[in-house]
């Protein structure tokens, strides 16, 4: 059955890989660019020494610094196991806005590269973190004043409106973006929310298909898993597995006596009485009939036997008004202690010898397996 955090957690982790190899993919393409650029200027000698060392220092070594820092930090972060998901997410997409943010102020003669920064919002959306989202929106916003100032300090006057013009359809651009962005929020949200519930629905019917109705135990078919996961627990640690069978004495005369309601009755006491001595209702199980199993991890026998009596007593002490003459109802019980080298079927026939042995010897007692 899916895990529903797994499945979160695999979700947020693709998104982070698919961000961190973005921005890597990017960096190369950028850089193989600027050194073709950087190899057209020196052979054609379309620049200076001064503009070619302001091209070299400002176009390609300091922002290939900032993005270098960025990408190495959030890589070594990112590979934490203590880390959260919720903060690597924060740690990806600040990655990806501080590269995105070198190449639009330090490539903002190019106004296309402006819009960069303003994607990481529509990542902060997808990784559904709404105070990350409005964060980066004031940041691209920022980081777009940022880029505007170097621009105009470096416009010729008779160009300063278009630049404006254009520095306007930026910032409208990244108006738009976060608008976007706050609906793949939304959308993001309602995915996330349809897959939870379906996921509980399942966990429900797996539940369901798990218990026997009548008492609401768990029925033979979990029994089966339950006890192979407790032989591999004591195969591989060592550790003290019980198995405990329960039968009850004369049923079939009590719903030949009284009706099938009255056995039901019987049966749903008997569950009760079981629960409420154990430490948790995952480990009693309905074999079928009028027979239960009970399986115990890490206890010794004295406190398994201590359990058995406790649930035996109990369950005798109990009065049923619809009896005439004998008002209790009694219990034959078998305690196997697993033994390396059992399968499943030697383990239960075990504890149902042991049961029998109880039966032969006067019933309402309990036998422990050799």
């Amino acid at each position: 059955m899916m895990d529903f955090e797994g499945y979160r957690k695999e979700y947020f982790s693709t998104w982070q890989r698919r961000i961190e190899r973005f921005c890597w993919v990017l960096f190369f393409i950028i850089g193989i660019a600027k050194i073709g650029s950087f190899a057209v200027h020196a052979y054609f000698k379309t620049l200076d020494d001064a503009e070619m060392r302001y091209f070299i220092t400002f176009r390609f070594i300091a922002p290939t610094i900032i993005q270098l820092a960025f990408l190495f930090t959030a890589h070594v972060f990112l590979k934490k196991p203590s880390l959260s998901i919720h903060a690597k997410n924060n740690i990806v997409v600040i990655m990806f806005l501080g590269n995105m943010a070198a190449i639009s102020i330090f490539n903002c003669t190019f106004t296309g590269s402006m819009i960069a920064p303003s994607l990481a919002m529509i990542f902060s959306a997808i990784v559904m973190q709404p105070r990350l989202l409005c964060g980066v929106f004031i940041s691209c916003l920022g980081i777009l004043a940022v880029s505007a100032l170097v621009l105009i300090t470096t416009t010729p006057i008779t160009s300063i409106y278009n630049t404006v013009v254009s520095i306007f359809i930026l910032f409208m651009i990244n108006i738009g973006n976060f608008v976007l962005s706050t609906e793949i929020y939304k959308g993001s949200i309602s995915q996330i929310e349809y897959i939870r519930s379906g996921y509980e629905k399942q966990c429900a019917l797996a539940e369901e298909l798990q218990r026997e109705p009548l008492t609401n135990l768990y029925n033979r078919r979990s029994l089966a898993g339950a006890i192979e996961r407790l032989m591999h627990l004591s195969n591989e640690n060592g550790d003290n597995a019980i198995l405990v069978f329960l039968d009850l004495d004369n049923f079939k005369q009590i719903n030949d006596s009284y009706g099938h309601s009255a056995g039901d009755a019987v049966l749903i006491t008997l569950a009760e009485v079981i629960i409420s001595n154990l430490e948790t209702n995952r480990s009693a199980f309905r074999y079928g009939g009028d027979e239960f199993v009970i399986l115990m991890h890490n206890k010794n026998l004295a406190e398994a036997i201590s359990i058995v009596e406790k649930i035996r007593r109990e369950f005798f002490d109990t009065e049923f008004d619809f009896m005439q003459e004998q008002s209790h109802c009694s219990l034959s019980i078998g305690i196997a202690l697993y033994q390396k080298g059992w399968s499943s079927a030697d383990w239960v026939k075990a504890a149902d010898s042991a049961v029998y042995k109880a039966k032969q010897n006067g019933k309402n007692r309990y036998e422990i397996t050799d």
